[in-house]
This record gives C-alpha cells, structure tokens and sequence, in this order.
C-alpha cells in the first residue's frame, strides 16, 4: 500500500470534525477597532485633501504678491512708487502777439508778452494789457473776470457795471477789485503797486472785505499780503496842475477848480442818494403786515461836472429800484473839480 493511502481518510476525518465542530464567536472588539481605524483614515485624507486647496489658494495668492512685488519693486530694497499722473499743461498764448482775443480763453491759461506789450480784449466787458515781459493766469471767467499777474504789470480798462465788481486781479495775496474803471497794477519788489486813472478800485487782503479804496488819480502802495498800505491823493489844484491860460484884457481869469470834491460835498450828495433810494424802496414796496428789511451799500462816483457817474449796490438791488434811484440821481450834484470823486454809505431800507 502507498504510504499516501491514508491521507485520504485522515482528510476526511477532519473534515467532519470541522464540519461537527461549532462556529468560532466573532472577535467584535477587533472588528469594531478596525472599523473605527477605517472611518479615522477616510477622514483624515478628506481633511488633507481640503488642507491642500487651502494651500493652493493661498500660494496662489502668494505668487500674485510676489508678482506684484517684483513690479513694484525698482531695485533691491527699493519700492517704486506708482508713476504720477501730471495735469494737462496749461496753454500759453501771446510770446510773440499784440492782441489776443478773451473769449478763446479758459481758467489756467497763461499769457504771456514778449518785447512789445500785449492786450486782451474781453467784447463788452474790458480789455486788459501786459507790459513787455509779464505774465499773468486767467483764474475765472464767468461773471467776473479775473486774473493772477505772476510777473512785470498790467493795465485795465473795464466797461462799467451795475454788478458790485466785474474785474479782478491777484497779486501775491493783495486782491484788486473794479466794476468799471481805468486802472493799472504793478507787481514790485516790495510789495503791489496800484494806480487809477478813473473810476474806483477797492484793494484789500484775499478773503477780507476791502479797506483801501482808490479814485480817480489816487495812487497806492501795498503789502504783499494786502493787510498794509498807503494810499496817495492829488493835493495840487488845477490851476497848478494845468497851464495857465492867457486872459484877455478887462476880463477876470476863472476861478481854479479844486482837485476833487471836499468830503462834505459828497457826504452831502451821498444823503441825498440814500434819500432817494429809501423813496424808491417805500413806492416800490406792497403794504402789508409784513415787514422786511434790507441792508446795502451805495457806492457812487462823481465826474468832474459834479454829476452822478456811476452808482452800485452791494448787494445789488431788484432792477426796477435800482433804476428809479438812477432817475432820482440825475438830480443830485457835487461841485465841479478837476477829477471828481467818489463815497461809499450803508443804506437800511425797510417797510
């Protein structure tokens, strides 16, 4: 017999003793451990999964910061800074010129004369002149027309208005006023120079109501700032100012007329106008029970014949009014003089 023979049987018996034998109780313990140990590594690649889009987004992030660095940087240790938006260069008009023309202007141009002087004519408004080698900037030009002169001097001639000032010019921080006058600026080495051939000038500090104020023939000095200044009047009368004229025989020379009309003289018309402009303001007014109140300042000029030649309000007074004390005006007169004159006078009208 085969020594393998047996094998056979031997399988067979244990298989049946396996077969007969109860089942083997499961280990849950263990299974419970390795479940847990399953749940616990699904999580924690979910976890490195999530760690790495967080990581990506953030070295994104940091790459775009690198990026940006590496423009904003102009050399080591250095940060370039971002390059400065420059403002549209302001255009120049007149090197070379006479005349130029106002309207064509805008706020920021320059003008600017060369060898000869160089005049800019606003139509119906004024015209204004640059000495040979000055300059100034256009600094408004709506209702009033204003300007900064920047070097050498200027000389205006302004249309009269009825609006409490038409025309301006800067200098430094001085501020030169007109409403319709002849007058001329001169920017010096110490300071505003200021001149008037007609009309008045009103001349103060940037920000500040005026306190000097100029007329015809006046001439003045200022600080740079506006807050001093002298101002000088003709004190010579005509007769000096003016060749004697040959008289013939058996007649009387003229009496000499004076400079300008005494302070009294103007004070008195002046009273008169008020007068007149608190008339018109009463005739004008409905009547009621309401009561209203106004508040101006008249601010008039006189020629060299003793009439009214301009009058303004400030502020200025509904049209209608302002005309009927222009009528009224007509009556009213100051000694004649070689210059006229001029007065201010706060005026309360009320109903």
């Amino acid at each position: 017999m085969s020594e393998h023979a047996g094998e056979p049987k031997a399988l067979e018996r244990v298989t049946s003793e396996m077969r007969d034998a109860p089942a083997p109780e499961p280990d849950w313990e263990r299974v419970e451990q390795q479940l847990f140990a399953r749940i616990d590594a699904d999580e924690r690649a979910t976890r490195r999964a999530g760690t790495f889009r967080i990581v990506a987004v953030l070295a994104a992030a940091a790459a775009l910061l690198l990026v940006v660095g590496g423009v904003m940087r102009s050399g080591p240790g250095e940060v370039a800074r971002a390059p400065a938006v420059s403002a549209p260069a302001a255009r120049v008009f007149g090197p070379g010129a006479e005349r130029v023309d106002g309207a064509g202007l805008a706020v920021g141009d320059r003008v600017v004369a060369g060898a000869a002087q160089l005049a800019v004519e606003h139509a119906g408004r004024g015209t204004w002149t640059l000495d040979p080698s000055s300059q100034a900037t256009l600094t408004a030009t709506g209702k009033v027309i204003s300007l900064r002169l920047t070097e050498g001097a200027v000389s205006a001639q302004v249309v009269p208005s009825d609006e409490p000032e038409t025309f301006v010019i800067e200098v430094e921080r001085v501020r030169v006023a007109v409403h319709g006058t002849a007058f001329r600026v001169v920017r010096a080495a110490q300071g505003v120079e200021v001149s008037v051939t007609e009309g008045v000038v009103a001349v103060g500090a940037q920000g500040e109501r005026p306190t000097f104020f100029l007329r015809a023939n006046d001439a003045g000095k200022f600080s740079s700032d506006g807050t001093r200044g002298e101002v000088q009047r003709p004190t010579q009368a005509a007769a000096e100012l003016q060749p004697h004229a040959a008289t013939k025989p058996g007649t009387s020379a003229k009496p000499a007329l004076a400079a300008a009309p005494s302070s009294a003289d103007v004070g008195k018309a002046l009273d008169q106008l008020s007068s007149a402009t608190t008339s018109c303001f009463e005739a004008g007014s409905a009547k009621g029970e309401v009561r209203v109140q106004i508040q101006t300042r008249l601010d008039a000029s006189f020629g060299a014949d003793g009439r009214v030649r301009s009058l303004v309000f400030d502020p200025p007074l509904a049209p209608a009014l302002t005309e009927c004390v222009r009528r009224e005006a007509q009556k009213v007169r100051v000694p004649e003089s070689a210059s006229g004159g001029s007065g201010q006078r706060d005026v309360l009208l009320g109903t």
